[in-house]
Parts: C-alpha cells; structure tokens; sequence
C-alpha cells in the first residue's frame, strides 16, 4: 500500500504514476538546486505540519486544487515551511 507521504521514489515503483526515468531527474533537479536530501515527494492532504523535509523538497499533492497542488519547502527543518504553489 502506498503511503502518503513517501518519497515520490518509492510511489513509482509501487504504482507506476510516471517513469523511473522522470521521478529520478526531478529527484536529482530538487537535490542539485541546493545541495541537500531534498526529494520531490506525494501525497494526498497538506504537507504542512505533517511532512519533514529539507528546504527545496517538492510535494505533489494528488488531492489538491488551484494553489494547492504543489508545495515547495521554502523555510524550516522541521514539518512546517511548506507553501502552495
């Protein structure tokens, strides 16, 4: 079963939402634009308060509306500093 908020990664494998291929240049793209773990990642609901990432880290959010689709980890190390994009 997949989680919610797993590494994007791992949801390919499991249901193979898009192609290895993609999921690892976007994976590679986020960690190369600030040098850290960063991941692009998904999920259903918010990642605010719920999803621990390093500044950089992309959330795609299957449930999301206009703004809410996709989140960037602008600030923080902890679970908060997500924004809607």
């Amino acid at each position: 079963m997949v989680s919610p908020f797993q590494p994007l990664t791992a949801v390919v494998k499991e249901t193979r939402l898009i192609s290895d291929v993609w999921a690892q240049w976007l994976t590679g793209l986020v960690a190369q634009v600030n040098g850290t773990a960063a991941a692009v990642r998904q999920g259903v609901g918010t990642p605010e308060g719920h999803v621990t990432a390093p500044i950089g880290t992309l959330f795609l959010r299957a449930d999301g509306g206009a703004g809410t689709t996709l989140y960037v980890k602008e600030t923080g190390t902890g679970k908060t500093g997500w924004v809607g994009k």
